[in-house]
């Protein structure tokens, strides 16, 4: 499965301006009167679930329409298998799905909360806008240090095409990072404000994150995990968006920033995220 998933899912207009979940963040003073509410904080996260390291939240968005505040759409992001089993050693992609997954958590919780069941069920696939995803993918290399002799080739790589390069919002970061302890090869190369890409061996337990497997099996799992290197490409915002040229009000041609078609979780479909598209 796609190891991280976060997407907004819109209000859809039969829905838009219905009683939906969210609480207010108002700053009052000591009197009582409201001090401070801002457009980005009317609604805080209302649910968050941890195991581990792996987090799963819905967060809503509002904003006010003639004094009245309104949900118009809800950040949710899914962490599939990480709060499940806590294991996804030999897991790849699988976009759709995990997609499908987010979506159903999100009708659950509205049902939890009170929401009726024919609102809840006009929330569809298509309403869901992807907004950062983790992919993952393995590469067979025979045994652990073929694995890891990879990774420190990626390094290396990475080091040549970009010394002295540092991400622009860190100017103190390095473009490659690159460590090995006993023998467990990990690098990073951060170029662009698009995608990351990093590159390990899976071979234990990340610490403070739990498994839900016996350790009989998580162990033979490992064994196995071990031979392959583990690609995972985190694909930011700015991936799934594009520009395109139209013509405005006055038929002039502007610049406009729109989704692509990547952004719907249906163009993956049948696709499992095992390349990625162009």
């Amino acid at each position: 499965m796609a190891d991280t998933l976060t997407a907004r899912i819109s209000v859809p207009d039969e829905a838009f301006g219905q009683d939906l979940p969210y609480v207010k963040d108002e700053r009052t003073d000591p009197t009582g009167e409201i001090k401070a509410r801002s457009a980005t904080s009317l609604a805080k996260v209302p649910f968050k679930f941890k195991c581990g390291k792996a987090t799963m939240w819905i967060s809503p968005k509002g904003g006010y329409v003639d004094g009245k505040l309104n949900i118009y759409a809800y950040d949710v992001s899914v962490s599939v298998p990480g709060a499940v089993c806590g294991l996804n050693a030999l897991l790849e992609n699988a976009v759709y799905e995990v997609s499908l997954f987010a979506l159903y958590f999100f009708q659950y919780w509205l049902l939890e909360c009170g929401v009726a069941t024919e609102t809840v069920k006009k929330f569809t696939m298509k309403n869901v806008e992807l907004e950062e995803l983790h992919l993952t993918y393995l590469i067979y290399s025979g045994n652990k240090n073929k694995a890891n002799n990879r990774i420190l080739e990626l390094a290396r790589r990475g080091l040549t095409l970009f010394s002295g390069d540092m991400i622009k919002k860190n100017k103190r970061k390095a473009a490659v990072e690159y460590r090995n302890s006993d023998w467990n090869c990990y690098t990073k190369i951060s170029k662009c404000n698009k995608f990351d890409i990093a590159a390990y061996v899976k071979s234990y337990v990340t610490p403070k994150s739990f498994c839900g497997l016996s350790t009989d099996i998580a162990k033979d799992i490992f064994k196995i995990s071990q031979k392959y290197v583990r690609y995972e490409v985190k694909l930011k915002k700015a991936w799934f968006s594009e520009t395109v040229v139209v013509e405005d009000a006055e038929g002039k041609k502007v610049k406009k920033k729109q989704p692509s078609k990547w952004a719907s979780p249906l163009s993956w479909k049948g696709r499992a995220g095992k390349v990625i598209p162009p």
